[in-house]
């Protein structure tokens, strides 16, 4: 089953500072397994980040917001390297707002 949490010495971490969407037309790359800690600064603001995978990975995507008592309601998307929209999870459950996704890299 896919690694939800993974330890330190394991991962990689990356800060995004807030103030700096980061655009569809140039992601940043990020290194899986890993976290990525950010903000949303208004409205409408996006991050979109791009890792390398190989099929049969197994992954999980997890935003923590509103369980850490922020008002944020997330969206998880997964694009192929073609920008195809893959899936997508908007509330991993009903009344809950913060997003996950789990997924197996089929090609």
């Amino acid at each position: 089953s896919p690694r939800e949490a993974v330890g330190a010495a394991e991962a990689s971490w990356y800060l995004e500072r807030g103030m700096d969407s980061i655009p569809a037309t140039s992601p940043h790359a990020v290194t899986i397994p890993g976290a990525i800690s950010g903000v949303i600064d208004v409205p409408g603001d996006e991050d979109v980040f791009r890792f390398a995978a190989k099929k049969n990975d197994k992954l999980v995507f997890r935003i923590e917001s509103r369980s850490l008592g922020m008002p944020l309601d997330s969206v998880i998307t997964l694009f192929d390297s073609t920008g195809k929209k893959i899936t997508e999870n908007d509330d991993s459950a009903r009344n809950v707002f913060d997003a996950r996704l789990a997924y197996t890299i089929r090609t």
